[in-house]
């Protein structure tokens, strides 16, 4: 077991990598832009300011190549069951280079099982926090704020944020509550687009993509997002959207044959959701 005493303080810059990985063998598995992560990343910015730097990736090899270069403080990777293999490599190099290096992931590939859960972060050792069913930007800064305010991974993980599973030194898995409610106002997460935080995803080897809401009324057992959770439904401002998607016109014209992307589960389900598809087609 790791014994992580790193303090960081403000003032004292964090570099932070975030992955989406894919594989990549002819061509690429998913040429999704990886927006969720900008979402956590724009996020988190927000609230801590420029003590934290944030960079992303979906390139494993340039991940690699990144962390071996800079040593990254904190390493997250957005988990899915395509990429979880691919992201366990990597953050295990990451591991092997810095044993004091934080490796946070988050994402549905996770059991709800609790001997599940136990087995699941043994075999994934390298990973100190992970953050499953819950929306990943509040429960990120969560742990980014405890370290910036001086509590090491070993004190986190026996008593983590809300909706943080982790395991401690000791092997005992533990459990942050979860989170009272979801984020309402949606806004609050700055836009990673507008930003200009994924203008390296957007030369025409990535599809562009957005959210303009989030959540699902329905119940539908294989989609994450139709656990209780997110069975209310809250929406980035239309005003947002067409200015992400004018973002979007302006710097895609030179590739027609790109299709834009948008997440939500229900796309038509509302009467904005017609001024959207008007912005679309203009």
């Amino acid at each position: 077991q790791y014994n992580v005493s790193i303090l960081f303080n403000k003032g004292q810059n964090m570099k932070v990598y975030l992955g989406d990985l894919r594989y990549i063998t002819v061509g690429r598995h998913s040429s999704y832009m990886p927006i969720a992560i900008g979402y956590i990343a724009s996020y988190a910015k927000s609230q801590l300011g420029d003590d934290v730097s944030f960079t992303l990736h979906a390139d494993p090899d340039k991940m690699v190549a990144a962390i071996e270069r800079d040593r990254p403080d904190v390493v997250a990777f957005s988990n899915y069951c395509w990429n979880a293999e691919l992201s366990r490599v990597v953050g295990r190099h990451a591991k092997k280079l810095n044993p004091d290096v934080i490796i946070i992931a988050g994402g549905p590939e996770f059991p709800t099982n609790p001997d599940e859960i136990a087995d699941y972060l043994a075999y994934r050792d390298e990973v100190s926090f992970y953050i499953y069913n819950y929306e990943a930007e509040v429960a990120f800064t969560a742990i980014l704020t405890e370290l910036q305010n001086g509590t090491t991974q070993d004190r986190m993980k026996t008593s983590p944020p809300l909706g943080v599973t982790c395991r401690d030194a000791f092997g005992q898995v533990n459990r942050g509550e979860a989170p009272k409610e979801r984020l309402k106002d949606m806004d609050i997460i700055p836009s990673p687009i507008l930003s200009g935080m994924m203008d390296p995803f957007l030369s025409g080897d990535f599809m562009p993509f957005l959210e303009t809401t989030r959540g699902c009324p329905y119940a539908c057992t294989f989609c994450v997002q139709g656990n209780a959770w997110y069975n209310k439904v809250y929406g980035f401002s239309t005003d947002r959207v067409k200015e992400e998607l004018e973002y979007f016109g302006t710097r895609m014209t030179n590739f027609p044959d790109v299709p834009l992307c948008i997440s939500d589960s229900n796309f038509g389900m509302f009467k904005r959701d017609l001024e959207t598809a008007e912005a679309i087609s203009d």
